[in-house]
């Protein structure tokens, strides 16, 4: 899903994801849009796929994001 989910801007990206599935949840798909990957990837910061940093280190790609199970108590 990840070829398909990829969006020209954050909104896009994030509904892209909610859209198929990869994010389930209202709660989670509201925090996804509060938190926009350009602030902490420079380049194809809306490409669902991992992203350099800097300091040789990445940001996960969306679909690697299991942010569903923080909506479930423990």
């Amino acid at each position: 899903m990840a070829w398909t989910s990829t969006g020209k801007t954050h909104a896009e990206l994030i509904n892209n994801l909610y859209r198929n599935g990869v994010i389930k949840s209202q709660r989670v798909h509201a925090a996804m849009l509060a938190t926009d990957r350009a602030h902490y990837a420079n380049y194809f910061p809306y490409m669902d796929s991992p992203q350099s940093i800097g300091y040789k280190a990445t940001i996960s790609k969306d679909t690697n994001t299991r942010m569903e199970s923080l909506t479930k108590p423990l």
